[in-house]
C-alpha cells in the first residue's frame, strides 16, 4: 500500500468513526423507529439462522452497538464483536455489562482493514449487516483477508450495497440526477451521517464472489430490499398499506432470482469454505 493510499484509508476511518461514534447514543431509537429497517433486519437474521447451529462462533465486522451481535448470542452463538467506532462500542459494552453476556459476547475495537490485529482463531460464521462493508475503498482486500479466520465448512454471510438500485433510478424521472446514480460514480459517493461526510463504495454481487475466489463457492444470494422500497423510504408502509404488502410478497418470490439480487438496495451473499 502507498504512503498516498494508507493516508485515503486512515482518514477514511477516522470519518466514518467519528460519524457513527457521533451517532451511537441514538442509533438504536432510529433503527427500532424504522418499520423498514426492522423488516430487513428480520428478515436477514432469518437467513443467518437458516445455516447456523447454537454453540457455533462468530465473528461479526461493522457490528455497530451490538443488536445482532446480542441477537445471535440469544441464539446460541458465541460471537466475537468487531467495530472501529469507538462510541458504537462503548454502546455495545453498556448492553454486555446489563445483559451479563460477557461469557458469550466478546468484543473489540478493530477495523476490516487491519483483522490481522485480530486473535488468529477459526470461527464457524463471519456477518457484516447493512453495507458496513461499504465504506472499504478496497472491498477485495478485506474479503481476502477472511480466509485466515475461516476452516473448511466455514460461512460468510455479507450484507451488502449493490451498484444498482431499481428504487434510486426512478429518482430520475423527478430530476434527482444525484440520487439516481450516485452508485455509479467512479471513486465512490459522499456520505454524511450527523453532518459528518465520508465515502462509500458500491460492490456487485460478481465482485464479491470473484473477491473470495476459487476456495469458496456461493450457498445462496439474494436482495434484502429489492421491491420493498429502501429504508429511507418507510413511509410508504403507512401511505400505501396495499401495495406495501403485494412488494412484501413479490419480495419473497423473485429477491433470490437474476437479476432482483442485482438491483435492491441490500443483497446478502452466504459462501461457504470448500477448501
Amino acid at each position: 500500500m502507498t504512503n498516498s493510499s494508507e493516508h485515503s484509508t486512515k482518514f477514511q476511518e477516522t470519518k466514518v468513526d467519528e460519524a457513527f461514534s457521533m451517532q451511537s447514543p441514538i442509533f438504536d431509537a432510529i433503527d427500532y423507529e424504522n418499520s423498514l429497517v426492522q423488516l430487513i433486519r428480520s428478515n436477514i437474521r432469518k437467513h443467518v439462522l437458516q445455516h447456523i447451529e447454537p454453540k457455533q462462533t462468530m465473528l461479526e465486522l461493522n457490528c455497530g452497538t451490538g443488536l445482532d451481535a446480542v441477537y445471535f448470542v440469544e441464539q446460541g452463538l458465541k460471537v466475537h464483536a468487531t467495530d472501529n467506532a469507538q462510541g458504537m462500542l462503548k454502546q455495545l459494552e453498556a448492553k454486555v455489562s446489563t445483559q451479563n453476556l460477557q461469557d458469550q459476547l466478546s468484543f473489540q475495537r478493530c477495523s476490516f482493514n487491519e483483522l490481522h490485529l485480530l486473535e488468529k482463531k477459526k470461527y464457524d460464521h463471519i456477518f457484516s449487516n447493512f453495507g458496513g462493508l461499504n465504506c472499504a475503498e478496497d472491498l477485495k482486500k478485506v474479503i481476502q483477508s477472511l480466509d485466515e479466520y475461516m476452516k473448511v465448512g466455514s460461512m460468510a454471510h455479507l450484507v451488502i450495497m449493490p451498484r444498482y438500485c431499481i428504487w434510486e433510478f426512478l429518482f430520475a424521472l423527478k430530476g434527482n440526477l444525484k440520487l439516481a446514480f450516485r452508485r455509479l460514480k467512479i471513486g465512490g459517493t459522499i456520505s454524511q451521517v450527523e453532518g459528518i461526510e465520508f465515502k462509500t463504495y458500491y460492490y456487485s454481487p460478481k465482485y464479491v464472489q470473484k473477491a473470495f475466489g476459487n476456495n469458496y463457492k456461493t450457498i445462496s444470494l439474494k436482495a434484502m430490499g429489492c421491491f420493498i422500497p429502501p429504508t429511507y423510504m418507510f413511509e410508504m408502509e403507512t401511505n400505501r398499506p396495499n401495495l406495501f404488502q403485494k412488494l412484501i410478497s413479490w419480495d419473497a418470490k423473485l429477491a433470490h432470482k437474476w437479476p432482483f439480487y442485482n438491483i435492491g438496495d441490500h443483497y446478502i451473499i452466504s459462501v461457504e469454505k470448500t477448501h
